[in-house]
């Protein structure tokens, strides 16, 4: 018999000695990410023809909501340091000029491990309905303990504001740390 994790190498460590590994997933993927985000982080990615421009409007009154939050890590730190606490809105903030934020999707708990494991900053997460979002978000959140995670709202999940934090209430339980209404 063979173990699936091992089998692929999506693992990440210990295969027992049994098994036999044709392939290394994980640390491919963790490569492919690293690679993404020294690519953002340099600035070789996203190019003008990879962004959506925010109206100036829009953008003020954004910066006017969030401006009463500090940010909890020094903008200073290395962008190699091994975080050991997740990034806050207000470190993101912190980042607007001086560098590029890393963002990718995962769906499951393994691509989570791997975004993590390369120094993604935020992974973005969500399913076709509610409990199914609860899901994804469960396994990204096990997979990426430290690190930021966000999910939407589907409109027209929501009726009103009372639904909407209602159902924010339910995907915050499920793990993840920034929530935002779509539609």
């Amino acid at each position: 018999f063979f173990f699936k994790e091992a089998l692929p190498g999506t693992n990440g460590g210990h295969s027992p000695r049994h098994s036999v590994t044709h392939a290394h997933l994980m640390k491919d993927a963790v490569k492919a990410l690293g690679q993404y985000r020294e690519d953002v982080v340099s600035g070789a990615y996203p190019a003008a023809k990879h962004s959506i421009n925010i109206k100036d409007e829009e953008f003020a009154r954004f910066m006017e909501a969030i401006s009463h939050h500090a940010p909890t890590l020094p903008v200073s730190s290395p962008l190699h340091m091994q975080r050991h606490k997740k990034l806050t809105v207000a470190d993101l903030m912190a980042f607007k000029g001086k560098r590029w934020i890393v963002l990718t999707t995962a769906f499951d708990e393994w691509t989570a491990r791997a975004a993590e494991e390369a120094g993604v900053d935020i992974i973005v997460a969500w399913g076709s309905n509610l409990e199914h979002s609860k899901y994804v978000i469960e396994a990204v959140r096990r997979g990426a303990p430290n690190t930021l995670i966000g999910s939407g709202l589907p409109h027209p999940a929501y009726a009103s504001i009372e639904d909407a934090l209602k159902l924010a209430g339910e995907i915050r339980a499920a793990g993840t740390d920034i929530i935002y209404c779509s539609g």
